[in-house]
C-alpha cells in the first residue's frame, strides 16, 4: 500500500512509518550517565555514616559531661577530698557501676582547693569523658576523649 503524497507526519518524525524511538548508543550513553551519577552518591553513603556515627558520639558525650558536672555542683566541700572520681556509663550514656565494653569513662581530677571568690573556696576540676569504642576493639586506647575545666563553689558541709 503505497504512502500518501501530503503526509506531513513523515515529514515531522524524519522515518517513512512515522514511529520515534531511541537508538541502541542512546541507550547506551543514557545508561553509562545514570551508572556515573549512581555511584557518586553510593560513595557518599559510608561518608553520611561516619559523620552520623561521629555526631551521636559527640552528642552522648555531651550529655554525660552535662550529667556529671550536674552531680559535681550538687556535692558537699568533704566530697573533694579525693583527687580522682570516675563515673562509668555504657553505650547508650546511661550510668553503669563499672567500665563496660564500648562504654564511657567519666574522670573527674581535682586541680587546686585555695582559691577563692567572695569569701568562698572555689574547687577547680577538670572533667574527662573517654569513649572507648566498640565491644570488637582490641585495643585498650580509648575511641575519643574530650575534657572540659570546672570551677565550682561547693556546698557547706552537712551538719550531723
Amino acid at each position: 500500500m503505497p504512502l500518501p503524497k501530503n503526509n506531513h507526519h513523515v515529514k515531522a518524525c524524519g522515518s517513512p512509518r512515522g514511529v520515534q524511538a531511541f537508538s541502541l548508543i542512546e541507550i547506551a550513553i543514557a545508561l553509562g550517565i545514570t551508572s556515573v551519577g549512581l555511584i557518586a552518591i553510593l560513595g557518599m553513603v559510608p561518608v553520611g555514616l561516619t559523620a552520623m556515627r561521629d555526631s551521636i558520639e559527640n552528642t552522648t558525650i555531651a550529655l554525660i559531661s552535662n550529667g556529671v558536672a550536674s552531680n559535681l555542683r550538687a556535692k558537699t566541700k568533704d566530697d573533694f577530698e579525693k583527687e580522682v572520681t570516675a563515673y562509668y556509663f555504657d553505650d547508650q550514656g546511661r550510668e553503669s557501676d563499672s567500665q563496660v565494653a564500648g562504654g564511657y569513662t567519666a574522670k573527674a581530677t581535682v586541680l587546686t582547693r585555695s582559691d577563692t571568690l567572695g569569701g568562698k573556696k572555689l574547687v577547680t576540676l577538670s572533667l574527662q569523658v573517654s569513649h572507648h569504642g566498640s565491644a570488637t576493639q582490641t585495643n585498650t586506647q580509648p575511641a575519643s576523649t574530650t575534657s572540659m575545666v570546672l570551677i565550682l563553689t561547693p556546698l557547706p558541709p552537712s551538719a550531723p
